[in-house]
């Protein structure tokens, strides 16, 4: 076998072997150190045969000598530092452990097919939802990616969704990162330092910052201006705390003066401007990019919400119309924007995005029918449930008539009619129904509601409802036990044929939970889906409605305010928590 074929063996099998694993070897932390820096050392002797077995010794080592090897990149010793980083590019790493939830599992599960981008805009997906594990799995790239650009990006990541209370933050980064010479890791164990050290731990965040920005200057494949910006916002934070604003103030100006222009960068910027109530430097920024925020709806509708945090609604409202008459009759254009609104609950906004793409779009295309299905809902959530049904009617309306015209702009539409139909039916009517029920007219409420469940029998929606009807007849409990014993073997079916997709599981949840009827599966299947997708908004809102189902009431305001405080726009959630807070006051007499 020759070397090079030896050297693959060696990856494949040793890599990821722990260090005492080779006979031989040295056992404690001591020993391990100065074994491996004696191994690199050996990366310059003069004898081709020690440099090659030093070499190899070291790719058994894998990981274990990772972070000598960093330093080692920066050698003196032009050998030792050339082979250092060839060895660095060597080194494999098994990501995923076995502790891992499902949801890091997944993201990290494709990172040999992913480029720089991916992973990128992987790290910013896992920090969405900063638990411990995403914490372990953020520190984990911060030590260990071989780009030294997303081994900071993953630290900056790590900054920004810190909670408040950080004892227990702080004490996984230290485990996780232990030692490692990093630029990235040093920012985060003095990040993370206590804050009675906070003058001397700005001292060395300065120099941070400096360093940073020469990175930046002379070798900018290996950082973003987004680091410096993420440096200098912990800088500003801080310095306040200090009661030091004149500082901060500064620190915010030269932030304002280094900036870009690119529309992420500027769309972060504008955002934390406005956290800081920097009006002064919004002021600023928005002269120096009048441009950019006159043409690119995103940011025009960003800056308008500012304006409007700021207190000038009139200068909002000016400026939302003004995103608004952009990209004319680009109905896939507004469709983005409606949704980004909606998401940072600048609700009006994003029904007026909506109704555009209504108005300009074809009735067959994919852009006005996820319109028409997000304004109902919309609608819906503020309680206009008789609006969202008038949407949907005017939506099916118009497909049926553009199907009789035949094949439509490449559409089938006749087709696509077949497949959603149903579920244009069924919340139609559902809408409907919820409108005749708040104006108690118990009549259309059912006559509505049977054709929902008609249209569509497993909207756990409907049958819901149809469960809550006052007084119903023998035959009419015994046709509704029936539909929802369907749906529910229909749900335990998905869950077998896809145990890894969450949306089984909380589909029985909320129907079992809503009808009174197996409580304990309810609760298991909640729970699973959690494990599957932590954090979701909407499976803690269904895992509130299990405990309140099973008298833990508790437990269901603790987890209707975690859903509440991940989507606070949304009504239906809140009503909701109104609902579970009353019985609790109830409960303990107040």
């Amino acid at each position: 076998m020759t070397r090079a074929l030896l050297m693959i063996a060696a990856l494949a099998v040793c890599a990821l072997a722990p260090f005492g694993a080779l006979a031989g070897q040295p056992a404690t932390q001591a020993e391990k150190d100065a074994h491996i820096a004696a191994l690199i050392a050996k990366l310059g002797d003069p004898q081709f045969n020690v440099r090659e077995a030093a070499q190899a010794e070291l790719v058994e080592l894998g990981p274990e000598s990772f972070d000598a090897l960093t330093v080692a990149e920066r050698h003196e010793d032009l050998e030792i530092a050339s082979r250092a980083r060839y060895l660095l590019g060597l080194i494999q790493f098994s990501w995923v452990r076995e502790d891992d939830p499902p949801e890091v599992r997944e993201a990290l599960s494709d990172d040999e097919i992913l480029d720089a981008a991916g992973k990128a805009a992987r790290i910013e997906k896992l920090a969405r939802r900063p638990s411990l594990a995403v914490v372990r799995t953020l520190c984990r790239l911060t030590r260990f990616e071989k780009s030294h650009t997303l081994s900071k990006l993953a630290a900056a990541a790590l900054m920004e969704a810190a909670p408040a209370d950080q004892v227990e933050f702080a004490a996984t980064i230290a485990a996780e990162i232990g030692n490692s010479p990093r630029p990235a890791a040093e920012w985060l164990r003095a990040f993370v330092a206590p804050a009675n050290q906070r003058g001397e731990t700005l001292k060395q965040w300065q120099e941070f910052i400096a360093r940073e920005e020469a990175t930046l200057q002379q070798t900018p494949e290996q950082s973003r201006p987004e680091l410096v910006l993420a440096l200098v916002k912990t800088q500003v934070g801080w310095l306040k705390e200090l009661g030091r604003d004149d500082e901060a103030s500064a620190a915010i100006e030269r932030i304002v003066a280094q900036e870009s222009g690119e529309s992420a960068s500027l769309a972060k910027l504008v955002r934390w401007l406005s956290g800081q109530q920097a009006w002064d430097a919004l002021d600023k920024l928005a002269g120096r990019f009048v441009s950019r925020f006159s043409t690119d709806a995103a940011l025009g509708y960003l800056l308008a919400e500012a304006r409007a945090e700021e207190g000038d609604q009139s200068a909002a409202d000016e400026l939302a119309q003004d995103a608004f008459a952009l990209n004319a009759g680009d109905a896939a254009a507004h469709l983005a924007v409606a949704q980004e609104l909606r998401n940072r609950g600048q609700l009006a906004w994003a029904e007026r995005e909506w109704r555009y793409v209504l108005q300009v779009g074809r009735a067959e295309s994919v852009d006005v029918i996820n319109a028409q299905f997000k304004l109902a809902e919309l609608l819906h959530d503020r309680a206009a449930s008789a609006g969202a049904a008038d949407v949907l009617d005017a939506g099916l309306a118009a497909l049926e008539k553009s199907a009789q015209q035949g094949n439509n702009n490449g559409v089938d539409v006749k087709r696509l009619l077949e497949a959603i139909r149903g579920h244009y039916v069924a919340r139609s009517h559902y809408y409907h129904a919820l409108g005749h029920k708040a104006d108690k007219n118990e009549a259309k409420l059912i006559e509505h509601l049977d054709a929902a469940a008609l249209a569509d029998p497993l909207d756990a929606d409907v049958l819901i409802e149809l469960h809550r009807l006052p007084n119903p007849t023998a035959e009419r409990r015994k046709a509704t036990e029936e539909l929802i014993e369907t749906a529910a073997r229909t749900f335990r079916a998905q869950i077998a044929q896809s145990p890894r997709e969450a949306t089984g599981y909380n589909q029985l949840a909320w129907l079992l939970s809503n009808t009174g009827r197996d409580l304990d599966e309810a609760l298991r299947c909640s729970l699973e889906s959690l494990k599957l997708k932590p954090g979701d908004a909407g499976l803690l809102d269904t895992l509130g409605r299990c405990y309140f189902a099973l008298g833990d009431v508790e437990n269901a305001v603790k987890q209707q305010r975690l859903a509440v405080d991940l989507e606070p726009h949304s009504g239906v959630m809140r009503r909701q928590l109104e609902e579970f807070e009353a019985a609790l006051k109830a409960k303990n007499g107040k």
